[in-house]
């Protein structure tokens, strides 16, 4: 009797589990004309749910519409996951002050201004130290069609940070781009980088941290900055050759053709300026070694392989197309990027 009364006594204790209503939502906030005095306060009034012992609400996806060409003032930091903040409408939206991104998944942010007051550190996307250890706990960013004034600074192993026909300026004293202790950034579509310190430099002061720049891109544009081009100290500068080779290279026809040239005449000193990045370059296929996936005319998705063989094949080609203009001395240039080409297949 006791022993039954004792087992009642902690069954009553004890919360049944169908006494939880467990639920989700999607938070949209449209800002007016007037909602511009403080970015963050407003945020936090309209994402804070109220407290229900018996209830509990998980937040799926919270997206902010700005009001088009108002400007919103103060710092903002993101303490939701997958938030989205977009213009809605034309012009963006300008955001003044510094936006923190810390322990964060799938913050993304489309057609925006963001300007750093004093032209520092516009955005900083930090993953902390302690998710080191878990590769799974990441800080993720995504800027779409944006303007930055002000520095993008990505910080620690696990922050990662797409960059897609985004514009970065005016980092005063600060590289434009400031990848360190291990953050990943990819560049793809057109980017620009315009009158910082330097566009770009990776430092890993961590051991075994190596901060990492993919360039996925044809289209990235460094111009009227003060310093080097490109910097990395204990970091990676990625050039993927199989993407460096559309700036000399029509693939997608059987005549190899020259991007810009007119009339047969071939711009020497682009083909070797595009010719010493294939000799820096650090990897051969943008999708390892399954090669791009491209959907043909008939709906169905066939794969595009990059291989020696046709890239020797467009060299050939474009020998015959240039005639007269060839020179020995692009011959051994070219010699010097398939040299480059075997060392990396080497390492794979």
């Amino acid at each position: 009797m006791e022993k039954q009364t004792r087992l009642r006594k902690q069954k009553n204790r004890l919360l049944p589990i169908d006494e939880f209503n467990v639920s989700s939502t999607n938070i949209v906030l449209r800002l007016q004309k007037d909602m511009t005095s403080n970015l963050q306060q407003t945020i936090n009034d309209h994402t804070t749910l109220p407290e229900d012992t018996n209830n509990m609400t998980i937040i799926n996806s919270i997206e902010i519409q700005l009001y088009p060409g108002a400007t919103y003032t103060g710092n903002l930091h993101l303490q939701h996951d997958n938030m989205c903040f977009t213009t809605n409408g034309s012009p963006p939206a300008t955001i003044s002050g510094s936006i923190f991104i810390n322990d964060v998944v799938g913050a993304r942010f489309s057609n925006i201004h963001v300007h750093h007051p004093k032209n520092r550190i516009a955005m900083r996307i930090t993953n902390p130290l302690a998710n080191g250890s878990d590769r799974t706990l990441v800080t993720e960013c995504k800027l779409k069609r944006c303007s930055i004034k002000g520095a993008v600074v990505v910080t620690n192993a696990g922050a990662h940070v797409q960059l897609s026909g985004t514009r970065i300026t005016d980092a005063r004293g600060l590289p434009g781009l400031l990848v360190e202790n291990g953050g990943a950034v990819v560049l793809r579509n057109i980017c620009a980088i315009q009158r910082c310190k330097l566009p770009i430099l990776t430092v890993s002061r961590v051991l075994k941290a190596v901060s990492t720049v993919h360039m996925f891109t044809n289209h990235l544009h460094l111009l009227d900055n003060q310093g080097p081009m490109l910097e990395d100290e204990g970091g990676m500068i990625v050039y993927y050759i199989s993407i460096l080779e559309g700036l000399l290279f029509d693939n997608d026809h059987v005549n190899v053709k020259i991007q810009g040239a007119v009339q047969g005449v071939f711009d020497l000193p682009k083909m070797y300026a595009v010719i010493n990045q294939m000799c820096q370059a650090r990897a051969v296929f943008p999708r390892l070694e399954q090669g791009l996936e491209i959907e043909r005319n008939d709906g169905l998705a066939t794969k595009k392989c990059w291989s020696r063989e046709k890239y020797v094949r467009n060299i050939q080609n474009l020998k015959q197309q240039m005639q007269s203009q060839w020179t020995r001395e692009l011959g051994i240039a070219f010699g010097r990027v398939l040299y480059r080409i075997d060392l990396l297949l080497g390492l794979k």
